[in-house]
């Protein structure tokens, strides 16, 4: 029997580690949508050709995924090895809306 189905399995999940699940959920989707949105802002024009990316798009894509998550790694170090907050980051949160909205 599946462990979704099995009632008495969903009675002993810690409330506390579904809550942590969630925030790593979130925070992988915002990471992944814009990743999504400024690597195929600057590597796929607008005016499809073709059904699937040519080698220079794919090319291009490719390394600016790695360029970001290598960047995300680095911050993610730093973050951690001072200390930060998601409180000391707060005032960043305008800036980073402005910036993938265009403006």
């Amino acid at each position: 029997m599946s462990m979704f189905l099995n009632q008495q399995s969903l009675q002993t999940v810690d409330q506390t580690k579904l809550d942590f699940a969630e925030i790593q959920y979130d925070a992988m989707k915002a990471t992944l949508n814009t990743i999504f949105a400024q690597c195929s802002q600057k590597c796929i024009p607008l005016d499809y050709g073709e059904n699937d990316m040519n080698k220079g798009e794919a090319t291009c894509t490719d390394r600016c995924v790695s360029k970001f998550m290598q960047a995300n790694r680095l911050l993610g170090a730093f973050a951690h090895q001072v200390r930060l907050s998601e409180s000391d980051l707060s005032h960043y949160e305008h800036i980073k809306r402005k910036y993938l909205s265009g403006n």
